[in-house]
């Protein structure tokens, strides 16, 4: 294990020989000091924080910094743009001239300063501004300028409706549709979820008035016989005509890509420019097939393009696909060669050749320039010695696969191509590295400078940056990567207990830092005087390490990170003598919180307190696309069978203080999930803390501040000894309760 890249003389003060704990228990003004909300303002100004989300809520997510600060507004011809950022004095607008290398200020537009949310028309406007399209009580309909409806369906219904709303799958609020444009600007296509059969689940919302009330909304669980079936429909706006495109092919399967409901994502529906067709994917409910589509829009006929298979399954889970020459050439990401590469195939889904390889792992196509045949795109693992988590993009030509990196810079990159592809806009950061943007052309060489955010407030109030790290995981050789946070005032000798923050979604990457994020809650957490650690382990980060890394986690829900985790946390307390691992704890949220109690449990020797939040502990009643996807299902006797071990099953592991709880209008992951945890720890006899967030869904929007603040409490008490404090908002007041 080694620290990587310490961010200042600070860190060498976590290097020396153990000595005392730090005196005088858990520092709340400190903590209070380095909130979300204050360091915004530190960086922006009150103003700001006001017109964020106010005084109101300290751990507001309105406060979440944005690492990408320069996202251009490119003009026309491609030759200049404009980009809206904050400081400490205001908002501004900024005017970038390319050819005369100049940049221009004035104050930005009121509703950019203000960042108020501004009232929309009805419907989504179409691309040449002559009709919008909104969905009134679950069907399709075309709104002229003057505000006259058309309506182009007529058998929309509960639980099969063209509208999408929050958590619900028969939502009538319109005009939250997801939809697609044809090069013509008059069809459109929609995608829609037929979720009639789908079992239900109910929330009671026990703070309606005049008395509790029940919702009721359907939910595909991993397993269930009856799931979502997805359909494809093409809309003709000057016609008025509706057509169905028949993309049945496996039973379960999914189209566009593999999350109910988000068919968009990754661009899994196209209509290219000049093919006449509607191209898109589907995979079956095993995961292991894929096929890419294409369809006559005026008939619904589809013919497949090609098709692939997968082992243990195919992990592009958000399709990534090209069109190029009128349907002649097709690029695709495969993982067949255990990364994510890009493949050239003719229009009929012959392959040409493999367009990328090596252990870079290709992650979206962000421009295509068909007539100079080069790609830009983003990917992952670009330069040895670096966390292979860094974002950077490359140019890969088309002719010879030949791959060049564009941005080399040690951190992570977000990249903004000009329409034709001669310039980029290209900002990045690190944890210890604020952002910084730059302007490049088309082969990666710095043009000019744009912005650099002022962190001089931040600093100066004594804000420091958590250390990145690397690690050996539990089979000895593979390489894991993680943060520590750690209180700034620790004094040479002094120890510090640590909590161990877990996230093992194998779509994420293990909750660590990768950009400058000093709006992060955890930053005030550790002020109180604890680290704070949060690493990788194998069986995650989908579509950024190797497939082998990712695959990991097949079959093997709750179990698979444990190991990782336990072995970081050793090698980091030899590293670091200022961390005293006789007093670690361990905190989560969603998944966070079902491996939070599964390392508790596991591990009663290695943890003296933890807290699970919202936590998805029985996998068997979680949302299916997740729980199917990496962990698996198979087809047994004409039944799918799912195998889900659950945090139930070892709640009798339990030998230490424990705090669950859960918002009882979760729509995500359903309150029962907490509730059959609590009853699986009373009936193995053990004590623990049990809280109910009233009216909270997953995101505990509402309740944060109290939350955080509830956890710093729980730890404070059971692992600094604090006494007991009544009033959650006043924790750095110096009275007896």
């Amino acid at each position: 294990m080694r620290l990587l890249q310490p961010a200042s003389l600070f860190a060498a003060a976590f290097l020396l020989v153990p000595g005392a704990a730090m005196a005088d228990g858990p520092d709340y003004a400190a903590a209070e000091r380095f909130t979300p909300k204050e360091v915004y303002a530190l960086l922006y100004g009150e103003d700001a924080v006001d017109q964020a989300a106010g005084r109101k809520d300290s751990f507001s997510w309105d406060y979440r910094f944005d690492p990408d600060i320069v996202k251009p507004d490119w003009s026309e011809d491609g030759q200049g743009f404009t980009f809206d950022y904050r400081t400490a004095k205001g908002a501004f607008r900024a005017t970038v001239d390319i050819a005369a290398r100049e940049k221009t200020f004035a104050a930005a537009p009121e509703a950019s300063a203000s960042g108020a949310a501004q009232e929309r028309p009805a419907g989504l406007l179409s691309p040449d501004g002559s009709f919008r399209v909104g969905v009134v009580d679950h069907n399709v309909v075309l709104i002229s300028p003057d505000g006259e409806q058309t309506q182009l369906t007529t058998d929309g219904e509960p639980g099969r409706s063209f509208a999408a709303e929050d958590g619900s799958w028969d939502s009538q609020k319109a005009f939250r549709a997801r939809l697609g444009w044809f090069p013509d600007a008059k069809r459109f296509w929609m995608e829609r979820w037929d979720n009639r059969e789908v079992g239900e689940y109910w929330i009671l919302n026990a703070l309606a008035e005049p008395r509790p009330a029940l919702r009721e909304f359907h939910f595909a669980t991993a397993g269930d016989e009856h799931v979502p079936i997805p359909e494809l429909w093409v809309f003709d706006a000057e016609a008025e005509t509706a057509v169905q495109i028949d993309t049945a092919r496996w039973p379960g399967q999914f189209v566009g890509n593999m999350d109910i409901g988000v068919g968009t994502i990754g661009k899994g529906i196209q209509a290219p420019e000049g093919t006449g067709e509607i191209y898109y994917v589907r995979m079956s409910r095993g995961y292991g097939e894929v096929e890419l589509v294409a369809a006559d829009p005026e008939t619904g006929e589809s013919h497949v393009i090609l098709h692939e298979t997968g082992d243990p399954y195919f992990t592009v889970r958000y399709p990534v696909f090209r069109v190029l020459d009128g349907g002649k050439e097709i690029i695709w990401l495969s993982d067949r060669d255990g990364y994510n590469h890009l493949y050239l195939y003719t229009g009929e889904g012959e392959l040409v050749r493999q367009l990328t390889d090596g252990e870079v792992v290709i992650e979206n196509i962000l421009h295509v320039d068909e007539e100079n045949r080069t790609l830009i795109v983003s990917g992952y693992g670009a330069q040895e010695g670096e966390n292979p988590h860094y974002r950077h993009h490359f140019r890969v030509d088309l002719k010879t696969g030949e791959t060049v990196l564009l941005n080399p810079e040690s951190g992570y990159h977000h990249l903004h191509p000009s329409p034709d592809g001669a310039y980029m806009v290209d900002t990045w950061s690190r944890p210890d590295l604020a952002p910084r943007s730059v302007l490049l052309d088309g082969n990666g060489n710095k043009l000019m400078d744009l912005y650099q955010t002022d962190i001089s407030a931040l600093e100066e109030a004594g804000w420091e940056p958590p250390l990145p790290f690397e690690a050996v995981a539990a089979d000895g050789e593979t390489p894991l990567y993680g943060s520590l946070w750690m209180p700034f005032d620790v004094e040479p000798g002094e120890t510090v207990p640590i909590l161990v923050n877990p996230q093992p979604n194998p779509s994420g990457y293990g909750n660590f830092a990768l950009e400058f994020y000093p709006t992060d809650s955890r930053v005030a957490f550790s002020q109180l005087g604890f680290a704070i650690m949060a690493s990788s382990t194998r069986g995650q980060a989908q579509g950024v390490r190797a497939k082998e890394y990712l695959t990991y986690s097949r079959g093997n829900v709750r179990d698979y990170p444990l190991a990782d985790s336990r072995t970081t946390l050793e090698q980091l307390g030899e590293q670091v003598d200022a961390l005293d691992l006789s007093r670690a704890g361990v905190f989560g949220y969603s998944g966070g919180a079902f491996m939070t109690a599964a390392l508790l449990f596991t591990y009663p020797d290695l943890y003296q307190a933890g807290a699970a939040g919202s936590g998805n502990h029985d996998n068997r009643i979680a949302e299916m696309n997740s729980g199917e996807y990496f962990f698996g299902v198979e087809q047994e006797d004409g039944e799918w069978v799912v195998n889900m071990k659950t945090n139930q099953a070892i709640a009798d592991g339990l030998d230490a203080p424990f705090l669950l709880y859960h918002g009882d209008s979760d729509t995500d992951t359903h309150f029962a999930h907490s509730v059959r945890l609590a009853d699986a720890l009373i009936e193995a006899g053990k004590a623990f803390e049990f809280m109910i967030y009233p009216g909270q869904d997953h995101d505990m929007a509402e309740d944060r501040s109290y939350e955080q603040r509830r956890l710093w409490q729980f730890f404070a008490r059971h692992m600094m000894g604090d006494r007991w404090r009544s009033d959650i908002y006043r924790l750095d007041e110096n009275k007896q309760d």
